[in-house]
């Protein structure tokens, strides 16, 4: 007979072995769809707290696999964004860019909300970072130095990864992914052209009345 105890290690044993599973299954499959210089995020974005609209780079993204499936079975999924280290698809940790949630199109997918059907062929996820960032205090002792950053008037190579744990210690994470300066700094002047066509748009109809 196995008394209780051993019982509940190997219960444990068994809810382990099935998180690493599905750790172990992976995300190879995204793929970048889409690069945006937004001034907000979606409005299924915004949480309870509210939010302070600011320049933002916006990610979308599309996976064969379903996070939020991730998200049923305990795991909690962000993303890990920030400069590349040079000559690498890895994120300069001294670098980051502040990004942490990842969203569909109900909004954060850690969340309750859950308006999508199961079982799609495809799945569209999207996350933001901020285009600017200036630092206000020096960071205390032990924790990494901090940097400012502008995007805008310097475009670097941006790195990600979107990853998963559980309270068990268990994860995944995606291979590292890179967007190229050249790529920013193209999100950034289309958004300004649009702006500047859109304002000589009111001009020209405002010079008719």
């Amino acid at each position: 007979m196995i008394n209780s105890g051993v019982r509940r290690v190997i219960l444990a044993l068994i809810v382990l072995l099935s998180q690493i599973q599905v750790a172990a299954a992976g995300l190879d499959d995204v793929k970048v769809k889409a690069i945006e210089f937004v001034d907000d995020v979606d409005k299924a974005d915004i949480g309870p707290m509210g939010h302070r609209p600011r320049p933002m780079i916006k990610v979308t993204l599309s996976s064969d696999e379903d996070l939020r499936d991730y998200t049923r079975r305990g795991f909690h999924v962000g993303v890990n964004v920030g400069v590349c280290l040079e000559g690498s698809f890895t994120v300069d940790e001294t670098k980051n860019l502040l990004g942490a949630y990842v969203y569909d199109a109900s909004g954060k997918i850690n969340g309750r909300q859950e308006q999508l059907p199961w079982g799609a062929s495809e799945y569209t996820y999207h996350f933001y970072f901020n285009v600017a960032f200036k630092k206000l205090f020096q960071p205390t002792p032990g924790q990494p130095p901090s940097f400012s950053w502008n995007l805008r008037t310097k475009p670097e190579d941006v790195c990600f990864v979107i990853r998963g744990g559980t309270m068990l210690g268990t994860g995944f994470g995606t291979n590292p992914m890179m967007i190229p300066a050249t790529d920013i700094a193209e999100a950034i002047a289309r958004s300004e052209r649009t702006k500047k066509a859109a304002s000589a748009k009111r001009n020209d109809v405002r010079d008719r009345r």
